[in-house]
């Protein structure tokens, strides 16, 4: 990625991001913060690159 194309990328994520907020709440279903979102996300890459093709947050409980 160029680097001129980044603020536009970073702006349509987060565009998307606000999206699925709104809709998460509208629908009922809990949010998890950005930090732990971050963390998920990262874990999930990881098991890809391990050549995982499912994952499953089950959740706390």
């Amino acid at each position: 990625m160029q680097g001129k194309d980044l603020p536009s990328s970073f702006d349509s994520l987060s565009e998307e991001l606000l999206l699925l907020e709104k809709l998460s709440k509208r629908y009922g279903i809990p949010l998890i913060n950005r930090e732990d979102g971050a963390v998920l996300s990262a874990l999930a890459y990881y098991v890809r690159t391990l050549g995982g093709k499912i994952f499953v947050d089950a959740g706390p409980e």
